[in-house]
């Protein structure tokens, strides 16, 4: 078995120090920061060039910002219509106008080919575009620097939604309230809702309730979620929607002390029981860290250790057994994530002295 220490070296990033945004960047944080735009048929072809053009123009304006270090901003694009395409992925691209150029030259498919003909892309499948963000996107393969928030400063995971309307057909609705809830809490990404204007919609009461539903589900809150009611001002609506993208500094009084913060509680699924299919390891081989779990992979089938399966849920170093490896966790992390230095005994033979250092 791999040890789990190995994974840990590779996976828990080290401590940032005195670190700054970049000269000219509007954004006070770190993100990494996913697009999803809707070209759907319900959206006119001079509509299109209209929000192409926010895009590029929002593209070039955190162009400052746009790389791929800790304090800078990576941006990836995932465009829809009844199908999903994959732009480019955050990892792609590591300047604004690099970025601005591939907005301006992907596929908005302006001449649309009409509702029944052959080779119609008419549709609105925005539980497609929601899932292939989380699935897909959203994953360390293509550029997801911080899925656990544990780097100082966090790299922030957010998701701008650009939709004019309800999911088509209508029977699909439900898969897109489902598809942005997992996003949510699966990714802990912060999605924004950007609403684009859509006539149909206004003057039917059914197709407004349902689309008005998924937005809500879609933001994380309802400050996320931005109605423009006109696509001549959907440019004027660029600072409101940067100005959402980091969040407040907090005020600390000089006086209150520095308590250290457990990551761990933002997942909700802490103490959820997890599906464990064998016992690999024995607790007394160190290089099992006192966890002898090893889990069954969702996808591959394959078996995996814990630090592979809770990392890639977003969970890493939060399950139990993963919590009580104290020397297998990083020395700075101990304080606030370990459930206490182990007694030197038959599950801990080669246990270390107090006073030494075993940051791995």
């Amino acid at each position: 078995m791999i040890s789990i220490c190995v994974f840990l070296i590779v996976l828990v990033p080290s401590v940032i120090h005195a670190q700054e945004v970049p000269a000219g960047c509007p954004l006070m944080c770190p993100l990494d920061l996913q697009i999803i735009q809707d070209i759907s048929c319900s959206i006119e072809t001079v509509n299109k060039f209209q929000v192409q053009d926010f895009l590029i123009k929002f593209a070039e304006e955190i162009g400052p910002c746009i790389g791929h270090g800790n304090m800078q901003t990576q941006m990836g694009l995932i465009s829809y219509d009844k199908k999903t395409y994959h732009n480019f992925y955050l990892n792609r691209y590591s300047s604004g106008t690099a970025i601005a150029q591939a907005i301006q030259d992907m596929d908005w498919n302006h001449q649309n080919i009409g509702k029944g003909k052959k080779g119609s892309r008419c549709g609105t499948a925005t539980y497609k575009a929601l899932n292939e963000a989380r699935l897909v996107a959203l994953t360390e393969a293509h550029g997801i620097r911080d899925p656990l928030g544990i780097k100082s400063p966090p790299i922030k995971k957010v998701v701008i939604v650009l939709t004019d309307g309800a999911t088509h057909p209508p029977e699909k609705s439900t898969a897109t309230i489902t598809a942005a809830r997992q996003l949510k809490k699966g990714s802990g990404a912060t999605t924004i809702a950007l609403e684009l204007p859509n006539n149909k919609m206004n003057n039917d009461p059914a197709l407004q309730a349902r689309g008005t539903k998924e937005f809500r589900e879609i933001a994380s809150s309802e400050d996320a979620h931005f109605r423009v009611t006109n696509f001549d001002n959907l440019i004027n609506r660029m600072e409101e929607v940067l100005d959402s993208l980091c969040d407040p500094t907090p005020t600390i009084l000089p006086e209150d002390p520095e308590e250290p913060v457990d990551p761990c509680e933002k997942f909700s699924s802490f103490n959820r029981e997890c599906e464990i299919t064998m016992a690999m390891c024995n607790p007394a081989d160190p290089r099992c860290c006192g966890c002898p779990m090893m889990f069954k992979d969702p996808v591959t089938k394959s078996d995996k250790t814990p630090f592979e399966v809770a990392y890639n849920q977003g969970m890493c170093l939060c399950e139990d057994c993963i919590r009580r490896s104290y020397f297998c966790l990083p020395k700075a992390l101990r304080p606030i994530l370990s459930k206490g230095k182990p007694k030197v005994s038959r599950y801990y033979p080669g246990a270390p002295p107090d006073d030494a250092d075993n940051t791995p």
